[in-house]
């Protein structure tokens, strides 16, 4: 499976620091990053300090707060983690709101893409992307129905929100000590990875997509890093289609040829789950993360699919949130993913239910 559109700047990144493209050119940016990671690090380093030692204002909403973060760049699978716990909270009677900053590929009406996916996953959940999560914490509870927990999405960065609990989830199949564990633009940490300290519970995300020795290593570094963390684990399971407003079944996918896209942070990823599902995908095109779709994309997809003798597309519930007004033909199946836990389900209900029970 290739990329008919072209690798994306997003990709040649990746290959770069990874230290895959070989030559002057690539060894010259590999050192520039390495200075402005340098000095990115120090900056986050002092405002963490300032942070943990009171020296920043840190402020406290009236009700709990989970934090639900990662602490690298690109798709860890954080949103289906976030729409878990407040699927735990609906179910124990309780009101969850989530609290979000907006990304690139914006609109006025649900704030961005994960907020359109959480919207659509959660209905009568209030999900509020706004850069001020303090302020928009604050007007929701003076509303006229004020939640009893915030769920505060993308949060292991954002400290001047306390948070009554930290989760950050860890994709499995990442070497965070491999070359694209450094800090950016380095690497892919938005932070240095000694911040794990600060998590509560950490999350291992698609520990299914990586070998047996690769998870080995990959708890060796967490208990090395985070030893007071408690440790949870899943996998990613493809537990359904989506077909405008239909569920379908994954069996629908079976003697089927098909095109995939997605516009994700962690392409690889998708492109593992597609390898579970019944039918075959004979192209597979990565988008840059939070990727607008044009109509000439879709047209061109489109096209890909006849040329390849396919009759469908498929694509990832984000990405399906921002082609509603697209054409019917061919139809475009989105990959309904949930959670499946190999690990620490019960630990974490456990910490979530503790909270609310205050």
């Amino acid at each position: 499976m290739s990329n008919p559109f072209g690798e994306t700047g997003q990709q040649r990144f990746v290959e770069i620091m990874a230290g895959r493209r070989r030559g002057l050119g690539p060894m010259l940016l590999r050192a520039a990053a390495s200075v402005a990671g340098g000095a990115y690090a120090s900056v986050i380093r002092a405002r963490n300090f300032a942070y943990s030692h009171r020296l920043a204002c840190v402020h406290k909403l009236a009700k709990p707060v989970i934090s639900v973060g990662n602490l690298s760049a690109g798709g860890t699978g954080k949103t289906v983690l976030v729409t878990e716990i407040a699927r735990w909270l609906l179910a124990a009677g309780r009101q969850p709101a989530i609290l979000m900053r907006g990304y690139k590929g914006e609109n006025s009406a649900v704030g961005s893409d994960e907020a359109a996916m959480l919207h659509r996953a959660l209905p009568g959940v209030a999900v509020i992307a706004n850069p001020d999560r303090v302020v928009a914490g604050r007007k929701l509870l003076a509303g006229d129905k004020p939640p009893d927990v915030f769920i505060l999405d993308d949060g292991f960065q954002h400290r001047r929100l306390h948070r009554d609990l930290d989760v950050v989830a860890l994709d499995a199949t990442c070497d965070l000590a491999g070359p694209l564990g450094r800090v950016l633009p380095r690497g892919l940490m938005r932070e240095p990875r000694s911040s794990l300290r600060r998590a509560d519970v950490i999350v291992l995300t698609r520990v299914d997509q990586a070998t047996a020795p690769e998870l080995e290593h990959f708890r060796s570094f967490v208990a090395t890093t985070a030893p007071g963390a408690s440790v949870a684990a899943c996998r990613h399971a493809a537990a359904g289609l989506r077909l405008g407003d239909a569920d379908r079944p994954v069996a629908e996918l079976a003697d089927r040829r098909y095109v995939a896209f997605c516009g994700l942070g962690n392409p690889d990823a998708f492109r593992r789950t597609l390898a579970t599902l019944p039918g075959e995908c004979v192209e597979f095109v990565a988008f840059a993360d939070h990727h607008a779709y044009a109509a000439a994309d879709l047209s061109a997809l489109a096209e890909l699919a006849r040329g390849n003798r396919a009759d469908v597309l498929v694509t990832t519930q984000k990405d399906a949130v921002k082609l509603a007004a697209a054409p019917p033909d061919p139809p475009i199946y989105a990959v309904r993913i949930e959670l499946a836990w190999t690990e620490g389900e019960q630990l974490l209900r456990e910490r979530v239910a503790a909270l609310v029970r205050q």
